[in-house]
């Protein structure tokens, strides 16, 4: 039975269908249910917006709550107008732009300094560093000794000691760090302090620049990173350790902008108002970090108990603001692309061409920029006829005032490179199209190397498609192997000087351990730069006609298209070699004074802070795209938490990983070979399948004696009887094949690293050559396969320990020899050339086996391309082949990728530290400085300059102190070595299809064949 639940009424029924018939007709409970109805929804809606305000609340708290510190803050910015006069700047409109999210620098520096984590890897106490290297040079008596197996070198009592050498690794033994010590040392102790209570300074390292946060959409952050400088660079490198302190959070000019300069002037704001409050925005940003409390601390410091349970009285000093040039113009209040572009000196733009002459010596010693009271005044003067008089921004009344010094009133580096090959790539498209294919051949032919050190270019390099900074960095690597012989001979030789004093000038400037002797050779090789930039822009971009490139000529076309009434042209205009007219090749000359008074290049290059970005790409996907900013900065501060939690809980910051094929080895193992026998390889069966290749052309006796050599301990030249060989015995005739070999080793810088060996994919190694045996101080081989075996030996001379089984490790090689004919190193200009043993030679013996301790290191050889290929060295052979190579010709020279990394680059330069260099070694290297002249270069425009050999009375080793760089005279070598074939034959078949103008060939100076 249903009754009906309305008051006063005592209707029922035996049916819900009953019940509800009775609520639609019955007029007295309709008007009761409805009632109610209306209660419990009038209840339930005050419910609803009880929770939507508590949620609120939340949010509000969430963001008001001090995160870690942060604070979200607004500013107000001036809007001026032309011809609009104002009493004050207080009268003047602003803007307030909200939304700066940021926190206290003095908050920062107390939370670093009371971190535990790097307590006991903070260097406070800036210092300096010096390296004494051993007088003599211990070499092993075996050839192809390793650096981890020689012994160990002492100092020869008898010997005089070896001076110490200064050595700058990071910004705490750095010049400014030191000098910043010792005016805190001098000044008079705080009242308030114990004399037990240290000073030292707090260096702070600044990283801004903007970034996108999406492939897609508009979402960008203007982030500014903070770094303490007395932590290693090593770990302020590494995002996982959470060393980067963010610090604010720049936002963009708001979108009404435009409304509020429409409502207070009654029209739009001109580009160049907006530039101005963009300008002024950034400035009033920095102001509100640089708050009163700061400014004291910069005077008096901050007493701080730190992480060591040390107190300390820190004192804030800023070492570097790393930043690209718009933003360093920005900063600075300098206007960008004018007649003094470089925020360091006050060089004239048409002066930076200079770069490198005496002169230009003289003015960035004599003209530097210096924050004085009279630059000052001219900027708060031209910011009151801005503001105040209203005076148009760009206004010519403003050029008398701001000009002379190209004032506001408010890196390689890599631009010079990519400026130097773009250039290069329009050269070589005005030799005609196949040119510029066979380069793009090239180049994907290009061998790789290491863990995505060097990895394979795509098909078409000379369309620089979506190019990263790395890719510029892998392309200078490799490219002087590519380019040669594509250019006619005395244009080629010019290129090939140019592309070896980059990338060794590149090598130099990333080192990330410099000594005063690398200083001084660093120092050297930028004059060389700039003496073979400037041949190279006088010589021979002046005989070539350059034509924009078909990216950059579309590229034109669709800027030309934006501007109304424009009509663009597509066709390609003539291009100028403009690099010597850029700030950034000026600022070449300034990096070795820079690496002495801030330390080494990877302490304020970008490529810290945009490492960091990855940290700001990674939580934005998680933010729910609408004030990004506060959200990003939470997620970062509740990972940061979290490190630490775990830290403080287990005790170490270790993450679990992924389960490898291969177990991490020991830095105490020189190499390391997988102990699987998986692959086994009966010697009978194998020998007998490839009877005919010609790779395996004693093969046993080599093996035997090897095997001999290396359990009697002496060398393999020695004299082995066949009783000797025929007492190597291996158990059950197998020998077992591995895939990898992993070598460890100590990088002239004192860090560990490995490079990995593998016969199908990065075959080629390195072996440290006797003294005896040539000058190159290296020798090279091919790895064929990696075996091991179990080996005993119980012929003349054997032990009870050589008659036991024991598993050794060896290589099966291919040899390759320095081509003596061919003139390479530092004072050549060339990288150096090899070439396989001739196979076909009863006297040498182009395959051996080499025993694993012997590698130093992995080595990258780039074919010879210009050269060709060949089957002269060697008959067709399967096992003697890559499998990514040509199995019947093999190339016929090979240039050794010297300036793969810098680790190879301080191997044939000299004197690493971690290299244990020697004093003779360290002085050695400084005949890198030097440079070989030709008489008779056809790159030259001298005509004091003629061909023909030196002069009797000429030293052909004399320095030249003119210019304080070093040159070898050598005449002129025409040799088949610097022959053009290619570029002749590739001309009589462009001749052919009328592939190359005219006037490229008057411009040369020659006619057609």
């Amino acid at each position: 039975m249903f009754e009906c639940t309305a008051s006063s009424c005592n209707f029922t029924s035996k049916t819900r269908h009953g019940l509800a018939v009775h609520w639609k007709t019955c007029e007295h409970c309709v008007t009761t249910m409805a009632t109610a109805f209306k209660k419990r929804k009038a209840k339930d809606d005050k419910e609803i917006q009880e929770q939507e305000r508590r949620k609120r609340a939340r949010v509000e708290q969430d963001n008001e709550a001090p995160m870690d510190g942060w604070i979200e803050s607004s500013v107000k910015i001036p809007l001026p107008k032309a011809r609009k006069k104002f009493k004050s700047e207080a009268e003047v409109p602003t803007l307030d732009v909200g939304g700066i999210f940021h926190r206290r620098l003095t908050d920062l520096i107390k939370c670093v300094a009371e971190d535990t984590w790097f307590a006991e890897r903070y260097h406070w106490h800036p210092h300096v560093l010096f390296w004494v290297p051993t007088a003599q040079h211990s070499d092993g008596d075996e050839a192809g000794d390793s650096a981890e197996a020689l012994p160990p070198r002492s100092q020869d009592p008898q010997s005089p000691p070896s001076p110490p050498i200064r050595v700058f690794t990071d910004v705490y033994n750095s010049d400014c760090a030191r000098a910043e010590y010792e005016k805190i040392k001098s000044q008079p102790r705080h009242e308030d302090d114990h004399e037990d209570v240290e000073y030292a300074p707090f260096p702070i390292l600044l990283w801004s620049d903007a970034t996108h946060l999406s492939s897609f959409g508009s979402a960008y952050m203007w982030p500014i990173y903070m770094y303490c400088g007395a932590l290693s660079k090593y770990v302020r490198g590494m995002p996982t350790e959470f060393a980067a302190q963010h610090l604010a959070y720049i936002p963009s000019l708001p979108d009404p902008i435009q409304d509020a300069y429409m409502k207070a002037y009654g029209t739009s704001a001109t580009d160049d108002v907006l530039t101005f409050c963009k300008r002024e925005l950034v400035q009033r940003i920095w102001l509100l970090l640089l708050e009163q409390e700061f400014m004291k601390a910069y005077k008096e410091g901050i007493l701080v108990r730190f992480g060591d349970g040390v107190t300390r009285r820190l004192f804030p000093r800023f070492i570097s603001y790393s930043a690209d040039y718009p933003e360093k113009i920005l900063m600075t209040a300098l206007k960008p692309l004018s007649a003094h572009p470089c925020p360091r000196c006050l060089v004239r733009h048409e002066q930076l061409a200079d770069a490198g002459l005496p002169d230009d010596t003289i003015r960035r010693s004599t003209c530097k920029r210096m924050d004085l009271p009279s630059l000052c005044k001219k900027i708060q003067k031209a910011r009151k006829m801005v503001i105040r008089d209203g005076i148009a921004v760009g206004s010519d009344v403003l050029r008398p005032l701001l000009d002379s010094e190209s004032l506001n009133p408010i890196q390689f580096e890599l631009g010079v490179w990519k400026g130097t090959f773009a250039h290069l790539l329009r050269l070589l498209a005005a030799q005609g199209s196949r040119v510029l294919a066979e380069f793009n051949r090239r180049m994907r032919d290009m061998p790789t190397f290491g863990r995505e050190k060097i990895r394979k270019f795509w098909s078409d390099v000379s369309s620089r498609k979506k190019l990263a900074a790395r890719d510029y960095e892998d392309f200078l690597i490799c490219i002087i192997p590519a380019f040669e012989g594509l250019l006619p001979l005395r244009d080629d030789q010019a290129v090939a000087d140019l592309l070896f004093e980059l990338v060794n000038w590149h090598a130099l400037a990333k080192l990330c351990l410099h000594t005063t002797v690398a200083l001084d050779i660093f120092t050297n090789a930028t004059s060389h730069l700039y003496n073979v930039m400037r041949r190279f822009a006088a010589g021979t971009c002046r005989r070539h006609i350059t034509r924009e490139l078909e990216k950059e000529a579309l590229a034109r076309t669709r800027r030309e298209a934006k501007k109304p009434g424009a009509r663009p042209d597509s066709t390609p205009k003539v291009v100028v070699f403009n690099v010597p007219n850029m700030y950034k090749y000026h600022s070449l000359g300034n990096y070795a004074e820079m690496i002495k008074m801030f330390g080494t290049s990877d302490n304020t290059n970008t490529q810290v802070g945009e490492l960091e970005h990855r940290t700001l790409k990674r939580y934005y996907p998680r933010t729910n795209k609408v004030r990004y900013a506060a959200q990003i900065a939470k997620h970062y501060w509740h990972a940061a938490l979290l490190r630490t939690l775990r830290v403080e809980l287990d005790g170490s910051d270790d993450q679990p990983r992924a389960v490898q094929s291969l177990p991490p080895t020991s830095p105490l193992v020189h190499y390391s070979i997988s102990k699987s026998r998986h692959i086994p390889l009966r010697l009978p069966e194998w020998l007998s399948a490839n009877r005919q290749d010609p790779a395996i052309r004693d093969f046993m006796p080599l093996l035997r004696r090897h095997l001999a050599a290396r359990s009697l301990s002496c060398s393999e030249n020695s004299d082995f009887t066949e009783a000797h060989l025929d007492g190597v015995h291996i158990r059950n005739d197998r020998l077992y094949r591995h895939k990898v070999l992993r070598i460890n080793y100590t990088t002239y810088d004192l860090r560990r690293d490995q490079d990995t060996i593998n016969p199908c994919t990065h075959p080629d190694i390195m072996v440290t050559a006797p003294q005896s045996a040539h000058p190159h101080r290296f020798w090279f081989a091919r790895v064929l396969d990696i075996f091991h075996a179990d080996v005993r030996y119980t012929g003349p001379g054997a032990t009870p320990a050589s008659g036991t089984w024991v598993q050794k490790d060896f290589l099966w090689v291919r040899w390759l020899e320095l081509d003596d004919s061919y003139a390479c190193g530092f004072q050549e200009r060339r990288l150096p050339r090899l070439q396989y043993l001739n196979a076909n030679d009863p006297e040498v013996e182009p395959f051996n086996f080499l025993d694993p301790d012997h590698v130093l290191r992995a080595a990258h050889l780039i074919p010879a391309f210009d050269h060709g290929v060949t089957s002269d060295y060697l008959e067709p052979s399967k096992l003697a082949c890559r499998a990514s190579s040509n199995q019947e010709e093999d190339f016929c020279y090979y240039y050794v990728s010297m300036f793969i990394n810098r680790d190879m680059f301080m191997c044939y330069l000299g004197g690493g530290v971690g290299h244990c260099a020697s004093l003779s070694e360290l002085e050695a290297s400084r005949t890198s400085t030097l440079r070989v002249v030709r008489k008779g270069n056809h790159d030259s425009d001298d005509p004091g300059i003629q061909d023909g050999w030196w002069e009797p009375d000429e030293d052909p080793a004399e320095v030249d102190d003119t210019d304080n760089i070093g040159e070898l005279v050598r005449p002129w070598d025409e040799g088949e070595d610097n022959d053009d074939t290619l570029w002749h034959s590739l001309e009589r078949e462009a001749e052919e299809e009328d592939c190359i103008p005219d006037d490229v060939f008057a411009a040369e100076g020659f006619a057609p064949l």
